[in-house]
């Protein structure tokens, strides 16, 4: 119904069909090595503590959805060397960020030994014995870990372990941006939003150097992929007033409403006495309102003109400019060459006070 406009400023409704269930995880497999480095592996999801393995689903709410990065295989290649009696990585492996500590959150940080910063609770790196690579870019990618079960009070007993272990039961988020040495912060305060999958390994998992777990992703073929807000995009177009205006007016004629309905003596736009009224929504830029008694008689005819406003008030009187008494009332709205709209009214109206009329 616009004509010769320039533009035209809207907004547009999408609702998409995405089952988070569907994204849930990944299949872990052997490449080198023996199944036993998978015993016990585990997930978020695995564990019904999470909706999904991705980052972002879990307990910081940081990560990414873009499918340029959760749809890539990863593989995680133990390529460190850990020393038995100090249970630190001595060699290989690569840097990753501890971003917090479940089992004494409030001395876990500031207390940590490998804290270059001791009594300070922000993330460090820490040398782990695998790295992590993105197999689809073909490169290594960052890594950060939570610790789910050890206390400082450990130290004592001599059953800390300093650096990331599977004992030490971590939750481990490969994080997609290129490798680096930095800290990458996931946690509550972190501002990291590259974070993708997420994996546990349990206290039973067993690795050896040369081990190669390979985190398989859905086929990107059959995968339902996400809606990802700044990144895609979609087209539409409007068709002319000539295409298909007269059957979609029809099926607008449904939405035309009146309200309040019923009235009872009072609407809330009502600012003084004797400004009763009712209003007429969702009209088209021409239509005929005929406002009848509920026997038949014609009470008031209305004539909508206005391109520049969808509604139209009554201010519930009749042909001779007085108030029209409480009951029933039809309002047959006739849109020309489109069809008609029957609504039914129910007017109530407080104790006249004649004498202001």
């Amino acid at each position: 119904t616009y004509k010769n406009l320039d533009s035209l400023d809207f907004f547009i409704g999408v609702e998409f069909d995405y089952k988070p269930e569907v994204l849930a995880t990944y299949e872990p497999e052997v490449v080198t090595g023996s199944d036993s480095v998978l015993a016990d592996f585990t997930s978020p999801y695995r564990q019904n503590k999470a909706k999904t393995d991705l980052a972002i689903d879990g307990t910081f709410k940081k990560g990414t959805r873009s499918t340029e990065y959760i749809l890539n295989d990863l593989e995680i290649r133990f390529t460190g060397v850990m020393d038995p009696s100090t249970k630190t990585v001595t060699s290989g492996g690569s840097m990753s960020t501890l971003a917090f500590g479940f089992g004494d959150p409030a001395h876990f940080m500031p207390q940590h030994p490998a804290n270059p910063n001791p009594g300070s609770r922000d993330p460090f790196t820490v040398r782990v014995p695998f790295e992590i690579w993105d197999a689809v870019r073909n490169i290594q990618i960052n890594s950060a870990f939570v610790d789910m079960a050890q206390k400082i009070a450990e130290i004592d007993s001599g059953t800390f372990v300093p650096t990331w272990s599977p004992r030490g039961k971590c939750i481990v988020y490969a994080v997609a941006s290129p490798y680096d040495e930095q800290v990458h912060n996931i946690g509550f305060t972190g501002q990291d939003t590259m974070a993708t999958w997420a994996f546990i390994f349990n206290p039973k998992t067993v690795w050896h150097t040369g081990d190669v777990v390979k985190l398989v992703i859905p086929d990107p073929d059959t995968f339902p992929k996400p809606v990802v807000g700044g990144e895609d995009e979609w087209t539409f177009s409007i068709q002319g007033e000539t295409k298909g205006v007269v059957e979609d007016a029809k099926k607008r004629l449904s939405i035309i409403n009146v309200y309040p309905n019923p009235y009872f003596a009072h609407n809330i736009l009502e600012k003084q006495l004797h400004q009763e009224h009712v209003t007429f929504i969702n009209l088209p830029e021409k239509c005929t309102i005929r406002i009848f008694t509920i026997s038949g008689q014609l009470v008031r005819v209305i004539e909508h003109d206005d391109p520049n406003s969808t509604t139209h008030d009554w201010d519930l009187r009749n042909a001779g400019n007085l108030p029209v008494a409480s009951g029933f009332y039809i309002a047959h709205i006739d849109v020309p060459n489109i069809g008609k709209r029957i609504l039914k009214m129910a007017i109530v109206f407080r104790e006249q006070r004649l004498k202001n009329l």
